[in-house]
């Protein structure tokens, strides 16, 4: 079975008035990609070497 690493870019929107900064999204990207997501994209794929 082969092993990859794969990184991608979520792009979120989050409204002005939501009281959030770029440490809150740092500390649990997660909870901001669920809520505020507008698209992502695949950066790279590598494999993995065992």
């Amino acid at each position: 079975m082969s092993k990859y690493t794969i990184r991608t870019v979520h792009i979120v929107e989050v409204p002005d008035d939501a009281g959030f900064n770029a440490a809150d999204i740092f500390d649990d990207p997660d909870y901001f990609i669920n809520l505020f997501e507008n698209f992502s994209y695949c950066d790279s794929v590598e494999e993995k070497e065992d």
